[in-house]
């Protein structure tokens, strides 16, 4: 599932050139994406992070309950350091940057269908050390405070959306977004919209440009 014509059609057949693979169908936005899974019941659904108005995320949430024996594979563009372990934590089994080889891709689907979980090497170390020293309590306020909603309207805001535009696009009220953008000052100990808006372009710029 992706929102780019080209990225769907260049990933289905890809994985039909592949023995053992077949593709069951492809969509381009949440709703056809959630009903096709739902009747064909793949062994795997490979969803993009970022789906134009909606969250691949929030269907990987919603497809734990419906669909539970779906293994799900996230492909997105997005720094993995933020998003990655949401992805985990909401049932995925695997999350992978678009710009990785082909053969990488091809390699995931084939794990996260026997059931095991995919990260890059930079991540799963990330995440190694984090548990080794998840006792020392860090004193800067941390990102992984924010959440689902919150991290889309600080990468959004960080794209110049205005509150408006990120309420039409999370189909949400300008009042909640607002709501949003105090909870995330509070929380990240922003003093005022200024730094709010310094933070959240740079936070946006790090998540598309961060490739290593």
């Amino acid at each position: 599932m992706d929102d780019h014509p080209i990225v769907t059609d260049g990933l289905a057949r890809l994985i039909d050139n592949e023995a053992g693979l077949k593709v069951c169908g492809t969509a381009m936005d949440v709703e056809t994406a959630r009903e096709a899974i739902i009747k064909e019941r793949p062994d795997v659904a490979v969803l993009d992070l970022a789906m134009g108005k909606d969250s691949g995320l929030e269907l990987a949430a919603d497809l734990r309950h419906v669909a539970p024996d779906v293994k799900l594979l996230l492909l997105s563009m997005y720094d993995e350091q933020v998003y990655a372990e949401r992805a985990l934590q909401i049932g995925a089994l695997g999350y992978i940057m678009k710009e990785e080889a082909a053969d990488r891709i091809i390699d995931a689907i084939r794990r996260v269908a026997d059931g095991k979980v995919v990260l890059s090497e930079r991540m799963t170390d990330f995440l190694l050390h984090r548990a080794a020293h998840n006792g020392r309590k860090s004193q800067a306020p941390s990102i992984e405070q924010l959440s689902d909603r919150e991290l889309e309207t600080l990468r959004l805001t960080g794209m110049g959306r205005t509150s408006r535009e990120i309420a039409e696009q999370l189909h949400l009220s300008i009042k909640t977004v607002d709501n949003y953008k105090e909870r995330i000052k509070r929380k990240l100990e922003l003093r005022n919209a200024q730094e709010l808006a310094r933070y959240a372009f740079e936070f946006a710029s790090n998540r598309s440009t961060d490739k290593t």
